[in-house]
Parts: C-alpha cells; sequence; structure tokens
C-alpha cells in the first residue's frame, strides 16, 4: 500500500516499500542523515584537512578529547620549566639554572670526602675549586656536579690503586734481587742525589719524588744506586753502603769536627795515623764540596 501523502512516483520508488507510514520514514532519513555528514565541513579550509583530526569520528569525540588534554596539561604545569630561548636575558638564564638545582654561589656545591682514597693521595684544593666554578657556569645541579665528581675520583683511585699493587709488586722483586744490600744501596742512591745538587734543591727534588711517587720506583732506584757506585768509585762518597755513607752535610760536620780537635792525627804529624787522616780529610773536601 502506498505510503499516504506522497506523489505517485514516489510512493511506487521501491527503496521506499519497507517504510510502513511516514512516519517511519522520516526516522530512517534522519538517522541516515546523522551517518553521513561530515561533522568537519564547519571547519575553516586548513583545518579541515588537519591530520590529528583524522581518526576523530564526531564533535563528541574531539570535546572528549580537549577536556582529557586540558586536565593532562594542568597536572603537568607543576614542576615544570620552562627552557630559555634564542633571545633570553641573563635573568631567565639564571632562573632556569636556579630552578634545575644550581646553588645561588659557586661555594654552595657540596662534595662528600672519599673514604678510599690511595695512599700517598690528597684532595686537591685547587681541583676543586676549579671543578666547582666549572660546575657552576655551566648550570650543574648539586646532584649533577657531586655525581661527576664521585665518578672523577673512583676512576682515579681505582688506577691509582692499580698503579700501588703493581709497584709494590715491582719493589719486592728489587728487595728479593738485592737481598741484605737493599737499603744500603738505597742510602747510595740518596747520597749521590745529594752530593750533586745543593741543598735546596736536593729538598725540592725530594719534594718531587714524594708527590710523583718516583722515590719509590724501581728503576729510579736503580738508576740512584749506578750513580752512587760510581761516584763512591770515583772518591766523591765516603762509606761502605750499608748506613755508613757521608753526604756534603755530613762531610762538612766531620771536617769541623776535626779542625776543632788540635790532638787528631791530621794535626800531629809525628803521631800514628796522621799519613790516613789527612788522606780522610781530603776524601772529606771532595765530599762536601764537589766540583
Amino acid at each position: 500500500m502506498p505510503l499516504e501523502g506522497l506523489s505517485e512516483e514516489l510512493a511506487e520508488n521501491e527503496s521506499l516499500a519497507d517504510f510502513e507510514d511516514v512516519s517511519a520514514l522520516a526516522e530512517g532519513y534522519l538517522a541516515s542523515q546523522r551517518q553521513h555528514v561530515d561533522w568537519k565541513s564547519g571547519l575553516d579550509d586548513d583545518l579541515k584537512g588537519e591530520a590529528s583530526l583524522a581518526d576523530i569520528k564526531d564533535i563528541n569525540s574531539l570535546t572528549k578529547g580537549y577536556v582529557s588534554a586540558q586536565k593532562m596539561i594542568g597536572q603537568r604545569q607543576e614542576g615544570m620549566v620552562k627552557l630559555p630561548g634564542k633571545d633570553a636575558t641573563p635573568e631567565d638564564v639564571e632562573a632556569f639554572h636556579k630552578a634545575m638545582g644550581r646553588p645561588d654561589m659557586v661555594e654552595g656545591y657540596e662534595f662528600a670526602k672519599p673514604d678510599d682514597m690511595p695512599d700517598g693521595l690528597s684532595l686537591d684544593d685547587g681541583m676543586v675549586k676549579w671543578f666547582s666554578e666549572t660546575a657552576f657556569a655551566a648550570g650543574l645541579s648539586k646532584a649533577q656536579a657531586g655525581a661527576l665528581m664521585k665518578a672523577w675520583n673512583d676512576n682515579q683511585f681505582a688506577q691509582a690503586h692499580e698503579a700501588q699493587k703493581a709497584l709494590g709488586k715491582d719493589i719486592q722483586a728489587l728487595q728479593d734481587r738485592w737481598g741484605d744490600e737493599f737499603d744500603g744501596r738505597v742510602e747510595l742512591g740518596v747520597r749521590a742525589i745529594e752530593s750533586l745538587l745543593p741543598g735546596d734543591e736536593v729538598k725540592a727534588l725530594k719534594e718531587v719524588f714524594d708527590s710523583s711517587g718516583l722515590g719509590n720506583n724501581p728503576l729510579m732506584l736503580k738508576l740512584a744506586y749506578q750513580m752512587g757506585k760510581m761516584l763512591k768509585e770515583d772518591g766523591y762518597i765516603i762509606g761502605d753502603g750499608h748506613g755508613g755513607i757521608l753526604g756534603p752535610d755530613s762531610a762538612k760536620a766531620k771536617i769541623k769536627e776535626i779542625n776543632e780537635n788540635k790532638d787528631h792525627p791530621h794535626w800531629n804529624p809525628g803521631v800514628a795515623g796522621h799519613k790516613e787522616a789527612l788522606e780522610e780529610m781530603a776524601q772529606l773536601f771532595k765530599v762536601a764540596y764537589p766540583t
């Protein structure tokens, strides 16, 4: 039966055969409109092709997404720091560094004292000061600077510990090789260095040896011993190499002692030992005042 109110042509259209009345036809029409109308048709042309909108089906979905995004942005605002741009002022940069945890002053950095420092090493205050100034200029936070300092110390100390272990093995090998003569040969080497340099330079050299570890280096000990051995053979060092070696200072003291003792054979040509005393004095002068 044709739908009442329609023209004869429309009433006979097969696509309307399943509609019982005009009311059912109207509902179908509205449903069709809801399915096929593009919700983006009312947007500006530059927004219609926006890729980020491709998966959004309708206005309701868009609204839900917007509300959700706003909530997330609100939650993230707390604790967020704005990065300084290319036009940032020094004040902007300072504010950024402060917000990131950099102390207000260079002295604000705190570095824990290492508890595994190798023997013979100590903290270099100058290096710590330089590191603090560099960290401050770079905008490092206290935590970042502390972590870098610890990593540096751990690396340096690990190398120092390994070097000390290796040096200890080398020293032990030299002690085994020299046996009972070890102390005497070391002393002879020390006296060789003292006889070749003025007193103030000897002190400075010893400080270098102590700070660098060269004083305990087996190669340096061997070199000093060979120098002492040659100087002893040439008469510039007196002693047997076992604690009886005389250096320049000791030789000068011995000369002074003989000069003040007029009963010494050196001053008495007719007594026994006079010749030997003269030879001893000549050796003492050679050691005390090397040319």
